[in-house]
């Protein structure tokens, strides 16, 4: 049927964006904006999964192209155009089919050995952070003002180990929490590993023998110490991370894993600047150091069970991370140093892109939507305002060279067509307000399915059949006339039927009135022998009289039968009539 219809199934404009841009990276990173986002992944997901949709897309226009409709008469426009859609649906459904199955398969994959790796890395970290604790305390005096140490070219002064000191002061002083308690309450707050939801071992287990203090030589020996369950204590060193790797999303034994940080982000204001002695957080450190609470609690995820590990959250839009785009911040606050030097109100539009949360990375990047809480209209207009108020006050007050280089290089950054906010306009808004995510638009093909359509030309299809002869069947809805005619010959029929109905019933109750004619034989006439004896004379004229009387009856009945039968030959000359004119119309 190609030859006569045309099939529209075109793919959302990002899917251009997206390659180009990664042709971009290819040749130039420097000048790609999925690098200057630092979502080259994300960018390389999309990409691939354009390349695949394009793909079943040929295969679908395709099949339509080659499909044979089989019949010996002509079609109906309305019967052809259906079956065309109906072979369209079918043909969407198995290629639906075929661009998610993969993604079904990596998921159910990746949920039935991930989280047993990360149980494995978690107890691992554990273990790793309260050694290096106490390693500090094995090489130290801690209660000498110092150790000599003996060298052979000489003798070396070591001062107590000040990190082990803090630790086990922090450590012994720290109420152990028994989050376990929250399976029976909130398991939600379990999952998203928020510690200050747990409440403490004493407020459970209030008689607890043994007391609650926690001994800082007994994190990370091996052993399960639930006096040590708590952050200070590095959660026992991974000692309760259970006897075996199978996951167990109720087990009890698994607590350090309900706060991995193996997705969670910086909080505001505690991102390390090394170079920066003004930063309000001096000295770098490892993520295996990283103070606990420097991280977000919304964003820490418990990833040690399948039930667990494909399960995605979004960072709570009043939260902040640290410099990071993608996270929470609002963009204003990486354009509003010009207006506050100056000491001029800025633009009063924000925007604030979300951040999806989640064990699996690659999920992520299928739920991702920076546009949950802030719409792509919303962004427009904060680029507007922002746009126009940066050319301003660049061109009202005075500069010097190097401010004035920074205020133009965010200007050209608002440019949506070359600019790195491109990437959220050009590459983003169309895939995100169509499908809403990736997730989607793979299902979807990347086709806008309420745009798409399949055009007959049923002409050139009737002149390619070229019939010689046309039979049709027309249906149409009788006229005021017609149906006052159907009616009253309805009327008539009932009429009539009613007539006979009436004789019948007549002829019944005169014969129970009358009592039955001469012609019939009583049962007294054959077999009753005790018949009434009359004199022969009386006999006689009684008789006479009940022949006049008869011979009149049987007149009487022949005029009525004759008045019936000319009444019903009247009836069915009007109801052949009635069958004529409806014959004639």
């Amino acid at each position: 049927m190609g030859e006569y219809t045309t099939t529209n199934l075109e793919m959302s404009s990002s899917c251009d964006w997206f390659k180009k841009d990664m042709e971009v990276y290819e040749s130039d990173p420097t000048k790609s904006s999925c690098k200057i986002w630092e979502q080259v992944g994300y960018c390389s997901t999309v990409q691939k999964a354009c390349i695949q949709s394009e793909t079943i897309l040929a295969w679908v226009k395709k099949e339509l192209k080659d499909k044979v409709i089989f019949s010996t008469q002509l079609m109906a426009e309305k019967s052809l155009m259906g079956t065309l859609d109906n072979t369209f649906d079918g043909l969407y459904r198995i290629a639906s089919v075929m661009s998610t199955s993969s993604l079904d398969t990596i998921e159910s994959w990746a949920a039935s050995n991930m989280p047993k790796v990360h149980k494995m890395l978690s107890g691992l970290i554990g273990r790793v952070r309260a050694l290096t604790k106490k390693q500090l305390h094995d090489l130290h005096d801690d209660i000498n003002s110092g150790d000599i140490v003996d060298y052979a070219d000489g003798v070396a002064f070591v001062n107590p180990s000040v990190k082990w000191t803090e630790f086990k002061t922090a450590c012994e002083a720290a109420q152990p929490l028994y989050c376990t308690a929250l399976w029976d309450t909130s398991p939600i707050d379990l999952y998203l590993g928020n510690k200050n939801q747990c409440p403490t071992l004493q407020s459970v287990y209030p008689n607890l023998g043994g007391g609650y203090t926690c001994n800082a030589e007994q994190v990370g020996n091996g052993v399960c110490d639930w006096t040590c369950m708590s952050e200070a204590c590095l959660f026992d060193g991974g000692d309760c991370g259970g006897k075996d790797l199978h996951p167990d999303a109720f087990g009890a034994q698994q607590l350090e894993s309900a706060f991995s940080t193996s997705d969670a982000y910086i909080r505001k204001g505690f991102l390390t600047d090394w170079w920066d002695p003004s930063s309000p957080v001096v000295g770098d450190f490892h993520w295996l150091d990283t103070p606990d609470d420097y991280y977000l609690n919304s964003t820490k995820r418990r990833c040690d069970a399948p039930e667990f590990w494909t399960m995605t959250g979004w960072l709570p839009v009043e939260d902040d991370t640290e410099n990071t785009l993608f996270q929470g911040m609002d963009w204003s606050s990486f354009y509003d140093w010009p207006f506050t030097f100056k000491g001029i109100t800025p633009p009063s539009s924000e925007f604030r892109p979300s951040q999806a949360l989640g064990c699996d990375e690659f999920k992520k990047n299928l739920k991702q939507n920076i546009y949950k809480w802030y719409s792509s209209d919303e962004l427009n207009t904060f680029l507007s305002e922002w746009l126009a108020g940066l050319k301003k006050i660049r061109d009202e007050e005075s500069w010097s060279a190097a401010q004035l280089e920074a205020i133009d290089a965010m200007v050209a950054a608002f440019d949506q067509n070359d600019g790195y906010i491109a990437f959220v306009v050009k590459g983003l808004a169309p895939l995100m307000n169509n499908f809403e995510n990736l997730e989607t638009a793979m299902k979807e093909l990347f086709v806008d399915w309420n745009q798409a359509n399949i055009t007959l030309d049923y002409e050139k299809y009737f002149n390619a059949c070229a019939p010689t002869t046309c039979s049709y069947v027309y249906q149409d809805t009788p006229s005021s006339a017609a149906i006052a005619s159907i009616v009253f010959g309805l009327i008539g029929g009932i009429s009539a039927a009613m007539d006979s109905i009436f004789m019948v019933i007549y002829k019944v109750c005169k014969k129970i009135i009358l009592g039955p004619s001469v012609d019939d034989e009583s049962p007294a006439s054959k077999g009753d022998t005790k018949t009434r004896k009359v004199k022969p004379e009386a006999a006689k004229g009684k008789a006479d009289k009940k022949t006049e009387k008869k011979a009149e009856k049987k007149k009487e009945d022949a005029v009525l039968d004759d008045a019936d039968e000319e009444e019903d030959e009247e009836d069915e000359d009007e109801e052949e009539e009635d069958v004529e004119v409806l014959v004639q119309k």
